[in-house]
């Protein structure tokens, strides 16, 4: 529904914002992430509901990326799969 397609939309100028940020202020990280499908009131409604991650799994890329000792091989200005993959498109 159109709730969706709100959501969906807002997640791109997230992510737009994030680039924007990212070139500004290189010495800023700015990352967008996804913790992809997660349990919540605003999915409950969803057909396969019980199949979603739980909170806690939808907290793990963006823990991962707030506390990784390995900052060098990250990315400023992208956007963060919730298996940690970079998508390219995004960055594009």
């Amino acid at each position: 529904g159109l709730w969706l397609q709100s959501y969906g939309f807002s997640k791109a100028c997230l992510g737009a914002y994030c680039q924007i940020l990212a070139r500004k202020y290189p010495p800023l990280f700015s990352v967008a992430c996804s913790p992809g499908f997660i349990q919540t009131d605003m999915t409950r409604q969803y057909g396969k509901f019980d199949e979603l991650k739980s909170v806690e799994e939808g907290g793990e890329v963006e823990a991962w990326l707030a506390t990784t000792d390995d900052r060098g091989t990250l990315q400023s200005g992208v956007f963060y799969q919730p298996n940690q993959i970079v998508v390219s498109w995004v960055n594009e």
